[in-house]
Parts: C-alpha cells; sequence; structure tokens
C-alpha cells in the first residue's frame, strides 16, 4: 500500500475531511455551504422539480457504480480486495391529481473480482455473493403543510442515513410524516414516524431495526422524531431522538453558526451532543447502560479553501453505536469512528475546491485524526492511542463528455501507537444515464 502514502505525501500541503457520511456530497466551495446533519432530508426533497402527469412527468435513471476496495493489515500481512460493478434503476413518477407521486429503485451488485478469503471487503455482501434488492418503493403524498412517505425509503439524518461507502446504501422501510418541502420557508421544521426494517448497505434482506442494533432475533422497530430550527441564514439548531423498544434510545442535538466576513473568507462554529441508553428489557447488553459523547467544529474558508479544527470526547462507560447509518461524529473518517468508551479525538482537515481556477467539479480534502485515553467497554483497560491520515480525490465534471461521470479516489492509513496499522484504497467511478423522461 505505498502508492497510499505517496498520495498524502504529495497533497498533504492542502488537507481535508470527507467522512462516510459525506460520501454523496461534493466537497462545498465555503463554509456558507456547510450542511447541518439534521438539514439533508429537508434540503434535498426541496430540489424537486414539479410533476404533474403522473405518467407522462416520470423519469427512469440507471446509476452505474464500480467500486475497487483494497485493504491490507500490515502487522498480520492480511490482504483484502474487491472489485465489484452494479448500481441502480431508478424511477421518478409525476405527480397523481397534485398530491400523490411514487419512487423506486431497484439496487445490484456484481463480482468482477473477489477472492474467496477476501470476506472482509464488503464491497458485495458480506458472502461476496451478487444479489440485487427492490430497495426504494416509497408512494409520497404531499399535503399543503406536510408529507406523508410512505414504506420501502431513504432517509438522510444524524444516525438514520443511507451510509453509502460501498455497492449499495442503506435503505428502510418505514413510515413518516415531515414538514412538507414544497415552497418551504419556514423556520421549523419536523419529522415524526416509525421505521419498521432496515436494509443495510451490504445486504438485501430488510432485518427488524432491533437486530440491526444488536439484539438476537430482534422484531422491533425504531420510533423516531426530529426538529430543525433555522430563525435565519447564520444559525440552526436540530434534535432528533431514536427510540427501538427494549434495546436502545439515541438522542442527537446539533447547532451550527455561520458568518461571511468579508467577500472570500467565512467563518462555521458548530457544537454537537448524542446520549446513547439502554431501555425497557434491555435485550441488546441484558444490563442498563447509558453513554454519550459531545464535540466542537471550527471551519474558516478562504477562496475555496476550508480549514476544519475538530475535537469529540466520548464518556468512558460504553462505545458509542451507530447501528442505523453513519456516525455522525465531527472526527469520524474513512476507517475509524473514534467511537471507544473513554476516547477524546481530535483532527485537522483542509479542503480545496477547484472551480475557482477554471476546473468545476474537481476537490481534494485530506484529514489528519489522533484519538487517546479509550478503554475496554468490557475490562476498562487502557486502549493504544489511534491516528489515521485520509485522502479523498473527487472528480465530478459538470460539462463535455464525462458530465454524467463521478470518479472518485479514496485512500487511509491508520495506525495503533506502538502496534498494528492498516491501510485502505478505494476506486469509484459513478455513471448516471438518463434513459426517459429528461
Amino acid at each position: 500500500m505505498r502508492r497510499i502514502y505517496i498520495l498524502s505525501i504529495i497533497f498533504l500541503p492542502i488537507l481535508v475531511q470527507a467522512n462516510e457520511q459525506d460520501i454523496n456530497a461534493p466537497i462545498p466551495e465555503s463554509v456558507e455551504n456547510l450542511q447541518h446533519s439534521m438539514a439533508s432530508q429537508f434540503e434535498d426533497a426541496s430540489k424537486e422539480p414539479p410533476h404533474h402527469q403522473f405518467l407522462e412527468d416520470s423519469k427512469v435513471q440507471l446509476n452505474l457504480r464500480n467500486y475497487y476496495l483494497e485493504k491490507k493489515a500490515q502487522e498480520f500481512n492480511n490482504d483484502n480486495a474487491a472489485w465489484s460493478q452494479g448500481g441502480s434503476l431508478a424511477y421518478q413518477s409525476g405527480k397523481f391529481q397534485e398530491l400523490v407521486s411514487v419512487k423506486a429503485e431497484y439496487f445490484m451488485s456484481t463480482n468482477l473480482y473477489n477472492p474467496s478469503d477476501s470476506t472482509e471487503s464488503q464491497s458485495s455482501t458480506a458472502e461476496q455473493e451478487n444479489y440485487g434488492v427492490l430497495g426504494v418503493l416509497n408512494p409520497i403524498v404531499d399535503l399543503p403543510e406536510s408529507r406523508l412517505s410512505l414504506y420501502r425509503q431513504r432517509y438522510n439524518y444524524a444516525y438514520l442515513n443511507d451510509q453509502f461507502s460501498r455497492m449499495t446504501p442503506n435503505t428502510f422501510e418505514g413510515y413518516s410524516i415531515s414538514t412538507s418541502p414544497i415552497d418551504n420557508d419556514h423556520k421549523v421544521q419536523y419529522i415524526f414516524g416509525y421505521i419498521d426494517k432496515i436494509k443495510q448497505r451490504n445486504a438485501q434482506d430488510f432485518i427488524s431495526m432491533s437486530e440491526a442494533a444488536g439484539v438476537v432475533d430482534g422484531n422491533k422497530g425504531s420510533v423516531i422524531g426530529g426538529l430543525l430550527y433555522t430563525p435565519d441564514d447564520r444559525h440552526s439548531t436540530g434534535i432528533g431522538n431514536f427510540y427501538t423498544e427494549d434495546a436502545l434510545n439515541i438522542f442527537y442535538t446539533e447547532s451550527q453558526y455561520r458568518r461571511s466576513i468579508t467577500k472570500e473568507v467565512s467563518y462555521s462554529l458548530s457544537g454537537q451532543f448524542s446520549e446513547q441508553r439502554s431501555i425497557g428489557d434491555n435485550l441488546l447488553t441484558d444490563e442498563d447502560f447509558r453513554t454519550y459523547m459531545w464535540g466542537i467544529r471550527n471551519a474558516l474558508s478562504y477562496n475555496n479553501f476550508i480549514l476544519k479544527l475538530s475535537f469529540n470526547s466520548n464518556s468512558s462507560d460504553q462505545n458509542l453505536r451507530s447501528p442505523f447509518g453513519s456516525y455522525p461524529s465531527y472526527t469520524s473518517t474513512i476507517i475509524d469512528d473514534f467511537n471507544r468508551a473513554g476516547e477524546s479525538s481530535w483532527q485537522t482537515a483542509l479542503s480545496y475546491n477547484f472551480s475557482r481556477i477554471g476546473f468545476d467539479g474537481a476537490s481534494i480534502s485530506t484529514s489528519y485524526t489522533k484519538g487517546h485515553n479509550a478503554i475496554s467497554e468490557e475490562t476498562g483497560e487502557d486502549l493504544p492511542n489511534i491516528q489515521e491520515l485520509d485522502l479523498t480525490i473527487d472528480l465530478k465534471p459538470e460539462s463535455g463528455f464525462l458530465k454524467d461521470f463521478w470518479f472518485r479516489i479514496r485512500g487511509a492509513h491508520r495506525s495503533e501507537i506502538n502496534a498494528e496499522s492498516s491501510d485502505e484504497l478505494r476506486l469509484i467511478i459513478n455513471y448516471e444515464i438518463p434513459l426517459f423522461g429528461f
């Protein structure tokens, strides 16, 4: 994996973060574009164009995805590699009577290269099998002030999200009501619902939320609720709660402040807090537990550079969990979430978007993260300190014959102080092919 080290050295002067949760987001040009983790679902929906005829305004798109993943554990001379081709066939209807529309998406993955002992790559399923699954079948009812979203669908919130870092994303079977995204100028936005099952990112079957959380043969779903308050363009505060009966309750809140200092310089300050605890019959661990984390992030942008300084701290009770999507910590990285009991972690990150110099759709990011003071949640013994160096290069042309392509290179080097180290290399090509209605 020497090539990862070479890339890291070459681009070290132009650093930045791109964690699992940012997998579908382009690197922004300014901190003014940094998004609150509770705002993604509302903002994505508000971009939908009007479709007045159910069939006539329907759209069909083929989303191809080619993915190479290589892992190397240097201490044990253990290599894993996988190369897959797949993607999805997506359908979006128009609206019937200006009220009802339908989304559907069929996901697929086929192995091109996968040694039989490479089960850890998770590029396809855990067993490295080819698969296909109807991950989205989503009737939507748009009422004057709210939206009903039914059955199989995608969510994009802290803890409940795509986690789209392999061949296919998480999708969910659920039923929710939220603020209408149509002409949405509400200062307070909400979502409430019940999520029954999840199809995890590297799987083809839907399982209950409690089973995904870790309960053996669990059959319980999750009640979710969230609020986002945006009084003006500078401030936003969100809260969310995810209640899985007899297993786990997760609470999350985050506040963000943004300000333009000059035409070229902008500043952002964010803070987050999350608490997790056992509930009911404690089927997850068979005993009561409570743990929490908090974090703070400063970000400064100048002429398409963004510098981020982040810190997170975990309580010493148990490891933090994120069974329904990417972990939302500010210091989460490509390989590690820095979610161990008692762990404190800090991160320095820098990104650059090349649109300022005429290369629209090109960007680079890298980050250095270190975690220390972690302890074993079982024994309380000290665990090794961890450090990770990440690099992401994106090319997503906005015009020309490569307009519908997205090329991504990601490299990570993770090491435990005076102990083992590991490397990852990910090469991803996405290609969107409009088939009908565009």
